[in-house]
């Protein structure tokens, strides 16, 4: 019996195409007695966003169910092969108590705006996800290859790496080592690969990429550190002052400070430069 034809079982998703690959169906667990203390959960009919009626889930004889019973904490489909599997994935992807990546399946704005905020069930095609990964590792190496390099227009040299290091306020001196310029270049590099490893997905490379990309800025957040470790400008009644004078309450305005007297600012970075070359030679 051709169910869908006879049946006529509406979809979220139109592209059956969108629906191929492996899904896993999560539910995060809150109690503390873990796996052993899930009973499951009952995800009932709901309203179509798009159509304001009620969507209810078919099996794949065509017959309505009173909802999908999440029996384990964790359920894997695989809609291209089983037509009930298909049924229960699209049903799900529209329900507002799962939560779904809106870009494996190009799903409404409208659904999406339904959605539960902290939802405790999460529907991920295993597939998209696996190729996301690969995408993101891609990203990660290439930065990663890119701090790693030596010659080229765009290798990361060692002031650089202090600029973007002071901007993620993170050490961007290894005084141990200051003799040793290879050494020191070495130790920050590893620095800001582990940071840039370490992040969720591509978040922290995304970070440092865009330091890259404003890298004036952060320069200026590097000098008024090393203006701070060198005395020049010190903090007063919450406010950064250089010889009395208030230059801001934050690091953004002490910036905006330098940025609008070009003239101070060139006179003050001269005095810092002087400074570090005299401490490189006394080292």
């Amino acid at each position: 019996m051709n169910t869908e034809t006879e049946v006529k079982i509406p979809r979220t998703i139109k592209d059956p195409k969108l629906l191929n690959g492996v899904w896993r169906l999560k539910y995060k667990l809150t109690n503390r007695m873990g796996v052993a203390g899930f009973s499951g959960r009952l995800l009932s009919s709901y309203t179509d966003t798009l159509t304001g009626v009620p969507r209810h889930l078919y099996n794949e004889h065509g017959q309505m169910q009173p909802g999908y019973f999440i029996e384990k904490q964790t359920t894997i489909f695989n809609p291209a092969e089983n037509i009930l599997h298909r049924n229960i994935v699209d049903w799900l992807i529209g329900h507002p108590n799962v939560s779904i990546q809106q870009n494996q399946v190009g799903l409404s704005d409208k659904f999406m705006a339904k959605k539960d905020d902290n939802p405790r069930i999460e529907l991920i095609n295993l597939d998209h996800e696996e190729i996301e990964d690969l995408v993101d590792e891609d990203f990660i190496d290439k930065l990663v290859g890119r701090i790693s390099q030596d010659l080229g227009k765009n290798c990361l040299g060692i002031q650089t790496l202090r600029f973007v290091l002071a901007k993620l306020n993170m050490p961007y001196i290894e005084m141990k080592y200051v003799t040793n310029q290879t050494i020191e270049k070495q130790k920050l590099r590893k620095r800001l690969k582990d940071f840039v490893r370490a992040g969720v997905g591509t978040k922290n490379a995304k970070v440092v990429v865009e330091i890259l990309d404003n890298l004036a800025s952060a320069k200026y957040e590097y000098e008024i550190k090393e203006m701070m470790r060198h005395e020049i400008l010190y903090i007063a009644n919450a406010m950064y002052k250089y010889e009395g004078n208030p230059l801001g309450t934050s690091m953004d305005s002490v910036v905006k400070y330098f940025t609008n007297n070009p003239d101070f600012y060139t006179e003050i970075s001269e005095i810092l430069y002087d400074k570090l070359k005299l401490e490189a030679q006394e080292q």
